[in-house]
């Protein structure tokens, strides 16, 4: 990938591939990182090739009949939410936010989904306000642009330092480790969350001493994820 980001001509190359391969947004979230270290005449023409692709592949692709299945995706078996939202990423940047910004509201469509959602309109600088319907049934907005990238929230690195001073073996750790990540995703984007004891606890697990409220969120995450590990 570095090879090809040094040469212009293999980056326009590898665009076509990206775009043809259905890796639309995944590309634009890509120039947008990379835009930094581009001079303006780079950015255009960058910016100008990868449109004249996407057009040239909306030809060859069923657009209204995919948008209508995004549209119901809560009717749709966890599995199959999972391949449809991978395949919007064949959409352009503006057909992908509609398509699919009403789903954070949808209480069929899997947390993780939308907290890859979320990421996906931080990635893209997406400024319009959405709402979010959370794990704990609460609605409010958020303005993708603003957010930080999970790894940078300071409720997710006070879990994971609790986390890696566990008195387990290594072996434990990594076992659970991706575990205790896909809970805290579960929460993502942490509005309102504060850092408490025994929050650890709840992700792994561990009862003893819970309230019954932190019990039924335990459970709550980790048939969540049991949900999704199907």
């Amino acid at each position: 990938m570095k090879e090809y980001i040094r040469d212009d001509d293999k980056f326009l190359f590898y665009q076509k591939i990206a775009i043809f391969s259905g890796h639309n947004i995944l590309l634009i979230q890509l120039l947008n990182e990379l835009k930094p270290y581009m001079n303006a005449k780079e950015i255009e023409l960058f910016e100008k090739n990868i449109a004249k692709l996407i057009s040239n592949y909306y030809k060859t692709f069923e657009t209204d009949k995919f948008l209508k299945k995004i549209k119901y995706l809560g009717v749709y078996p966890l599995y199959q939410q999972r391949k449809l939202l991978k395949d919007a990423y064949r959409l352009d940047e503006k057909s992908f936010f509609k398509a699919t910004v009403n789903l954070l509201q949808d209480e069929d469509i899997h947390p993780l989904l939308k907290s890859n959602l979320l990421n996906d309109y931080r990635k893209l600088g997406i400024i319009d306000t959405v709402q979010l319907r959370d794990v704990f049934g609460n609605t409010y907005e958020i303005q993708p642009n603003k957010l930080v990238a999970l790894e940078d929230c300071k409720f997710y690195n006070e879990v994971i330092s609790e986390f890696m001073n566990l008195q387990i073996s290594d072996a434990e750790r990594m076992l659970k480790f991706n575990d205790v990540k896909l809970k805290l995703m579960l929460l993502y984007p942490f509005n309102k969350i504060e850092y408490i004891n025994g929050m650890l606890d709840i992700l792994l697990g561990n009862m003893n001493g819970l309230s019954e409220g932190d019990i039924s969120l335990s459970k709550k995450l980790e048939n969540l994820i049991s949900q999704w590990n199907i």
